[in-house]
């Protein structure tokens, strides 16, 4: 079926990868400070940051299919798919972060280590490598891929802030 949209053939800015490149080296900068020194959560807001992602990958998702109509059912596939692989790479981050009830009531410290960081690393990888090794042919490839990797960071972080509530509110019971 031809498309008459002229949005669909839209050929995507060219973007140097060394812009890509620098973005990522501050992304994991930033991340690998946080990840690997301990950090306080309050447990009356811990789903504010992922609720946060949640919206806003809701958001693109639904105005990606409202831009592009014909992909709707290709955006509803992806995001059921990257949802679920963001569930997983929240469980697996989450198994092996560290948690103890923090001296304030209502807070938790938690620390990753070098096995979240690779977790993470490699979900990230995940979306550049599409965006390395498949060059984006047309606007609606490269919004597609960077819908999915909001929706699978939004699914990792609900997850993992699932796992340290539930974690923190067996600890509260034991202690």
């Amino acid at each position: 079926m031809q498309t008459t949209d002229p949005a669909a053939h839209a050929v995507a800015p060219h973007i140097p990868p060394l812009f890509y490149l620098a973005i990522l080296i501050l992304i994991v900068g930033r991340f690998l400070l946080r990840e690997l020194r301990e950090r306080k959560l309050k447990l009356n807001q811990i789903f504010i940051l992922p609720g946060i992602l949640g919206l806003l990958a809701l958001f693109l998702t639904v105005s990606t299919a409202g831009l592009f109509p014909q992909t709707r059912v290709l955006m509803a596939g992806e995001t059921l798919i990257t949802f679920g692989v963001g569930l997983g790479v929240g469980l697996a981050v989450a198994h092996f972060t560290t948690v103890r009830l923090g001296e304030v009531p209502g807070t938790v410290m938690v620390l990753g280590n070098g096995k979240t960081v690779a977790i993470w690393l490699g979900a990230l990888a995940l979306r550049f490598a599409v965006r390395f090794a498949v060059p984006p042919a047309d606007v609606i490839s490269t919004q597609s891929a960077n819908v999915a990797l909001v929706v699978m960071v939004a699914a990792a972080l609900a997850m993992v802030r699932y796992r340290i509530l539930t974690e923190a509110k067996l600890r509260q019971r034991t202690a």
